[in-house]
């Protein structure tokens, strides 16, 4: 016998269930399918099968918006550090470009922080396949940044007798926004003679600048790597870093804010109270890594607490101060500086190595529901079990 369009409809949503579920739930599209096929009425059945869609299609979509963060282990789900943070950046730089755009900045800008953030993905997406992160590595890169960090304060480009950029012709970029989070986040992972070197290297250079804000985010940063882990290289690395801002704060820092560089926080309320909340939700994506990776992986707690303290602290200097905004500001150093320090952060763990992150949702853990209920407990089952 042919079948109804609305038997057809049905069936075609079962279906739906079966290749959506993810394989653990899987079993819920059977006993859907298996009971709308023992409903006679063929509208019945349809709206039975529609209710049970409804009721199951926001995990579905969840499963689905998450499926790019998570990993799988052998205890569950984890999150993937580098794909929320750079997820986070994408949308930061965004409503960034957002609210610029309708301020009425250079198409440049625009132009240039989202040439920023895709230079900045595909090393970040390199790095992490080919550039080894062993404690000598990674101390031996943190030498190199705080040499670096010193030849711009003393050859870098200067106006008002600050020296904190590198001139690129139509470009500017500020080293220590590049180097300084990924610095301070390798220093929070492995400390070492070469990596305090590099620390005091960069602590000089900051304040020869001299650059209060990012002298003020090294502090922060070490002053977490103490809190968690206080061996002498992170002492050593903490004085140093107090020692520079305190130099930069007896020294004169004149430089006028920028337009869409600095005091952005307050052009954007002062604009429209949208545009005010866009930045403000860009402020807080930035964050957004340390906490869910400090929730999720609690044995690198202090790794995540770092990255969340350089971060915070440089977005509450952008609002205290002439200083430039990260990532929803313009400028493409802040957006690279975020997207290398992610590649810092910890891998998420694989499934044989296993995790404390213990994500199953609860409909995982329940059991399909009974067959052999009639059509409307079934139903009610089905319906109710949902999240």
């Amino acid at each position: 016998m042919t079948l109804g369009i609305r038997r057809r409809i049905a069936r075609t949503v079962c279906l739906m269930l079966e290749r959506l579920l993810p394989d653990a739930q899987k079993p819920w599209a059977g006993a859907i399918e298996a009971e709308t096929g023992l409903i006679e009425d063929d509208g019945e059945a349809l709206a039975f099968a529609l209710e049970s869609l409804a009721g199951l299609l926001p995990w579905v979509l969840s499963h689905f918006l998450m499926a790019p963060f998570l990993a799988s282990t052998s205890h569950g789900a984890a999150i993937r550090p580098r794909a929320v943070g750079f997820g986070c950046a994408t949308a930061a730089t965004w409503l960034g470009i957002v609210y610029m755009g309708v301020s009425g900045a250079p198409m440049r800008y625009l132009i240039s922080n989202l040439a920023a953030l895709l230079l900045g993905g595909l090393a970040l997406a390199a790095f992490g396949v080919t550039v080894s992160k062993t404690p000598r590595w990674q101390g031996m890169l943190n030498l190199a940044m705080g040499c670096g960090l010193l030849l711009t304060a003393l050859f870098g480009y200067r106006m008002d007798g600050v020296a904190r950029w590198i001139d690129l012709g139509h470009l500017l970029l500020q080293p220590s926004f590049i180097f300084l989070p990924v610095l301070i986040v390798s220093f929070a992972r492995a400390s070492g003679g070469l990596s305090l070197a590099g620390v005091v290297i960069a602590a000089t250079a900051l304040a020869l600048q001299p650059d209060r804000a990012m002298a003020c985010v090294l502090a922060a940063g070490l002053a977490v790597r103490v809190a968690t882990h206080a061996d002498r290289y992170a002492v050593l690395a903490f004085i140093a870093s107090l020692a520079a801002f305190i130099a930069t704060l007896v020294q004169p820092d004149t430089l006028p804010a920028t337009p869409y560089v600095e005091k952005v926080l307050f052009a954007a309320f002062n604009l429209h109270p949208l545009s005010g909340l866009a930045v403000l939700g860009g402020f807080a994506l930035l964050i957004v890594p340390a906490a869910l990776g400090g929730r999720y992986d609690k044995a690198n707690g202090d790794i995540y607490l770092t990255f969340g303290a350089v971060w915070l602290t440089a977005l509450i200097a952008s609002v205290l101060g002439n200083y430039p905004t990260p990532v929803v500001g313009y400028g493409g150093s802040a957006i690279l500086g975020y997207v290398l320090s992610l590649w810092l952060l910890p891998k998420a763990p694989s499934r044989n190595t296993g995790t404390q992150a213990k994500t199953q949702r609860q409909l995982q853990n329940a059991p399909p529901p009974d067959r052999h209920l009639n059509s409307n407990d079934s139903r009610i089952a089905v319906v109710r079990a949902a999240p």
